[in-house]
């Protein structure tokens, strides 16, 4: 609980510096208290990881040998598979403790996000949702036994409600860049070196783009619609080569944790569109007035 709370606070410091542009400068932002108090708890949050990673590489040098220790880790979390591919390939352990710090950020603030506002929209839109309770329903029946990753690869029009979630609610609500070249367009040129910002919520919610914007339509990502447009009219984390690395293990976790919930209960809430969810300022999208969710047993 407390590294959530350090975690948080971390996120809050980098939208203060985000938001005013006089802190931009590395040598004010450098002079400021925020900046103390940003290196404090990145040092914390570094130290709580690394005790994780340290603990992790024991067991895997003291057991790697143990047959019986190796079919019980048949079923390996991510940080598992970092440690083998840092043994067989010789990675430094900065490296390997980047790639974990990555993910634990990555996995906290915002996956619990986008879960939150994927009930949001199932309970709001109960035809949808049942369509959603018919699938998962298809795969399991009355099982109550644990996710596969090939039941996974079977949630296909959960997939498409999760990606029209992100639509409307992507992780982040913009994201920067630096040009490297000059880049024209038909009113403006950014020159070389300057800094932009892009609005992925903007974007998502653009009526050019997408017919009636505010609509929660998950047909939007049947494959016949998605080649109907541009590749980067959807970046729900981010594109290029600075993309999230962590794009499939974010839908992996979500398909699970949704998948299991809509199983087992029936979801409902108290708002009644879209236009009424406002967003907290911040790095990560949040809703301002608190998930109201509602949950009531299926059984």
């Amino acid at each position: 609980k407390q590294v959530l709370i350090f975690f948080f606070r971390v996120l809050e410091l980098v939208f203060v510096r985000i938001i005013h542009y006089w802190l931009h400068p590395n040598f004010v932002w450098r002079l400021s208290n925020y900046s103390k108090q940003l290196k404090q708890l990145s040092n914390q949050l570094q130290i709580f990881v690394q005790n994780i990673v340290t603990e992790k590489k024991s067991q895997y040098r003291d057991h790697k040998n143990d047959l019986f220790f190796s079919e019980a880790k048949t079923r390996k979390c991510f940080i598992d598979h970092l440690i083998q591919m840092s043994e067989d390939d010789n990675w430094h352990d900065q490296e390997l403790l980047e790639e974990a710090q990555t993910m634990v950020v990555a996995g906290s603030e915002s996956l619990g996000s986008v879960k939150s506002f994927t009930l949001i929209m199932l309970g709001m839109h109960p035809l949808i949702q049942d369509k959603v309770y018919e699938e998962i329903y298809d795969i399991f029946g009355n099982s109550d036994r644990t996710v596969t990753a090939d039941d996974l690869t079977e949630m296909t029009y959960l997939e498409m409600v999760i990606k029209e979630t992100l639509r409307l609610f992507p992780v982040t609500p913009v994201v920067g860049r630096r040009v490297n070249q000059n880049i024209v367009t038909d009113r403006y040129t950014l020159p070389e070196g300057s800094e932009c910002i892009i609005s992925i919520l903007y974007l998502h919610r653009h009526p050019k783009i997408w017919t009636k914007p505010l609509e929660f339509n998950p047909n939007r990502f049947l494959p016949e619609e998605v080649s109907k447009r541009h590749p980067y009219s959807y970046l729900p984390f981010s594109g290029g080569p600075r993309n999230c690395i962590g794009f499939k293990y974010a839908m992996m976790a979500i398909k699970t944790v949704i998948s299991t919930i809509i199983l087992r209960y029936r979801i409902s809430t108290d708002f009644k569109s879209v236009s009424e969810i406002e967003f907290s300022p911040g790095v990560v999208s949040k809703a301002k007035k608190g998930y109201l969710i509602k949950l009531k047993s299926r059984c």
